[in-house]
């Protein structure tokens, strides 16, 4: 099964993308935080992330460089959810 992982402070933005993932047969995994998004990527077999650029802990920006420094076509969909 193909695992998502949202990194959202917005719990209504995790929820909603979770919904339509489980819907689809494919299983999300949700944190507000950066820090604990880069333990599950870590620790689980992660098909996409779904990143804000705007987390408190530190720029969707800077994870996202991360992410692709080690894997360059790893695939992320940068979001961004004004408060």
């Amino acid at each position: 099964m193909n695992t998502v992982l949202v990194i959202d402070p917005d719990h209504s933005i995790r929820q909603t993308v979770g919904y339509v993932c489980e819907n689809c047969g494919v299983h999300c995994i949700g944190t507000p935080y950066l820090s604990e998004g880069r333990k599950i990527r870590k620790s689980q077999s992660i098909n996409l992330i779904i990143v804000d650029l705007f987390v408190p802990e530190k720029s969707g920006f800077s994870f996202i460089d991360e992410v692709t420094a080690h894997e360059p076509h790893f695939p992320v969909i940068a979001t961004y959810s004004p408060l």
